[in-house]
């Protein structure tokens, strides 16, 4: 049991193993581990993995946030508007049907004109 111990405690990081390695090899050897210790030991290097690459995904997160503002502001200012025309009309509906083309038609190249002035 011990030795299974010991190869669930070489699945923390490097780091902590430099630091505590030593002292936790001394704790195994003094104690009379039980599978609660290997499940126990599994766990904390499973979430001492886990927090240490923790830090990856908050900077691919930062860096894709950077890069999406980057491009918002490259981009140039597009501007879209729209509108409803309510026209009330007399007469048949073929001739308040022809009224309102022509109004539309009319607007148009006069937007047309106004565009190809700038």
């Amino acid at each position: 049991m011990k030795r299974l111990l010991r190869v669930a405690a070489r699945l923390y990081p490097r780091a902590w193993r430099d630091r505590y390695g030593e002292e936790f090899d001394a704790l195994i050897d003094d104690m009379r581990p039980r599978w609660r210790d290997v499940v126990n030991t599994l766990v904390g290097a499973l979430i001492m993995q886990i927090s240490r690459l923790a830090l990856v995904p908050v900077a691919a997160a930062a860096l894709g946030a950077i890069v999406g503002v980057a491009i918002t502001l490259a981009m140039p200012p597009v501007y879209a508007s729209s509108s409803w025309v309510l026209v009330q009309s007399g007469g048949t509906s073929a001739e308040r049907g022809q009224r309102i083309r022509s109004a539309i038609d009319a607007a148009f190249q006069e937007t047309a004109a106004g565009d190809r002035a700038q």
